[in-house]
């Protein structure tokens, strides 16, 4: 039991199950894509904020389920899980967090200018909610006296007419994770736009591209990649192989494929999307940036190591410049605060945790600020920044962060109504045994051994009834993991007092 990291990737994965399982925890009414956080790798896709790692995330779809994580960890490695991830005051472009089976990187895509998936975060042009595509240059979506407005019957009769009202009704479907009703009237407007403008374009671009978006959260990854990979032809068809809503589409395919593990081809897919935005809107756009840190991702998937932190520098590099212009900028912030994590997460891979502690620090700094103490992204931060810095031996400051996180997770269950007694007790006794690893290395062992007695006691009050048979076999497992520390611990504590005898 010596070195805190002995049981970390499975303590890690259950803490992130857990800490971002329901969507009452977020700080904000959403749920990351991906989040999309959380050690999480995060490629950026320019969906809602809400939308890791995340996507990294949480898919940044909603959250992970509790026993997801540990699902992932056990098929393999890096399994990404998307999540979304919303500030909950508007949505950035912010990338699809992706929670890989490292636990640890962002990818973001820019779906829509506005709030891809996680990848774009910050192509600051008009973009639509969840990581959409416009709905044509002929629709003004705008207007008051369609948003928000119920379907009829008359209205479905004469879609043609009417395609402003079922665009937004497909935005609110995908909003409230109702995928196949909201790929239903994404499909009802593709058909449209082709009866009307014929194959080749632009708003039939516009089109398959939003089919790709509900197919990819309904978690239908294959189909999502046709529709995007038709998206990308058609508008290159229509608008030109160097427009800007190229690499919109461009990007989601590299996302797509990532979460298919097809890495090698989502490296080709995010270096076109790279030369596109380079020629279409400059090598110092934040878009630019995004694309940047997704294909550190895809490096961080081959274990290369030295390409992935080039590949993060250079957006992180990019970021910093367009902050000293936009200081305020929410998009630019989480981009910012995106790459910081993927860097830390790489020097964490490197066993350099004192770099990896240096760039965590800066970015759960610009995640308070931008999503609140309390939002699980900020959370899970602060969680691989205590891991980090228990490894850089900085036992003291890592046992500060883990009981500030103790703080924090247990006022948001307290004020949060509908939080089950489980996921509270569960999270507490991720968090305690967290603790007694810290004090082993401190040698503290009767402080170690209070924690892991605090940890079985938060485990002994879960309800057997209400869980699955997943989330008990989860549960056991950490119980397992205390009850051999708390064995180790007793026969330190004897042997000591043998010793002073």
């Amino acid at each position: 039991m010596g070195d805190i990291g002995g049981n970390s990737e499975k303590v890690d994965a259950l803490f992130l199950s857990i800490l971002t399982r329901e969507e009452s925890f977020r700080a904000d009414n959403r749920r990351t894509l991906s989040s999309h956080d959380i050690t999480v790798m995060q490629p950026m896709d320019g969906g809602d904020m809400d939308s890791p790692l995340q996507r990294q995330s949480k898919r940044i779809g909603s959250m992970a389920s509790f026993s997801r994580a540990l699902a992932q960890q056990r098929r393999q490695k890096d399994v990404p899980s998307n999540v979304e991830i919303d500030t909950g005051k508007e949505y950035y472009d912010s990338p699809t967090v992706l929670l890989n089976r490292n636990g640890s990187m962002y990818a973001v895509d820019e779906s829509d200018l506005s709030n891809s998936v996680r990848d774009p975060q910050s192509l600051f042009v008009d973009r639509g909610d969840n990581g959409l595509a416009p709905l044509g240059r002929d629709w003004d979506i705008s207007r008051s006296e369609i948003k928000g407005r119920a379907l009829t019957k008359d209205v479905l009769d004469h879609p043609e007419d009417n395609l402003d009202r079922i665009y937004d009704a497909a935005g609110r479907y995908l909003k409230r994770n109702q995928h196949r009703e909201a790929l239903h009237l994404f499909q009802i407007i593709l058909d449209c736009q082709r009866r009307t403008y014929g194959e080749l374009h632009a708003d039939v671009g516009a089109a398959w591209h939003n089919v790709g978006v509900a197919f990819l959260r309904s978690e239908r990854h294959r189909k999502a990649l046709e529709a995007f990979e038709r998206a990308v032809r058609v508008r290159k068809g229509s608008l030109g192989k160097e427009h800007p809503e190229v690499a919109l589409s461009l990007v989601k395919v590299g996302m797509t494929q990532l979460l298919l593990q097809d890495f090698e081809m989502a490296l080709l897919s995010f270096r076109d999307a790279l030369a596109v935005r380079r020629r279409a809107l400059g090598a110092l756009h934040p878009s630019t940036a995004r694309v940047y840190n997704n294909i550190g991702c895809v490096h961080m998937e081959f274990n290369d190591l030295p390409n992935a932190r080039r590949a993060f520098e250079a957006a992180l590099n990019i970021q910093r410049k367009a902050l000293s212009n936009e200081p305020t900028s929410g998009p630019l912030l989480f981009d910012t605060a995106t790459t910081l994590c993927n860097l830390g997460y790489l020097y964490r891979v490197r066993e350099m945790p004192e770099r990896a502690a240096l760039v965590l620090k800066e970015a759960l700094s610009l995640q308070e600020h931008l999503l609140g103490p309390t939002h699980p992204t900020t959370m899970s931060t602060m969680d691989s920044l205590a891991d980090v810095t228990a490894k850089g031996n900085d036992p003291g400051e890592a046992l500060k962060y883990y009981k500030e996180l103790h703080t924090r997770c247990h006022d948001v269950l307290k004020m949060k109504e509908g939080i089950r007694h489980n996921k509270r007790s569960g999270t507490e006794a991720i968090l305690l045994y967290k603790m007694s690893r810290v004090y082993h290395i401190q040698r503290d062992y009767a402080s170690e051994l209070s924690e892991l007695q605090k940890a079985v006691a938060s485990i002994r009050s879960i309800d057997d009834v209400s869980m699955s048979s997943e989330e008990r076999a989860d549960i056991d497992r950490l119980a397992a993991l205390i009850l051999e520390d708390m064995k180790k611990c007793k026969t330190a504590l004897l042997e000591g007092n043998l010793y002073y005898l």
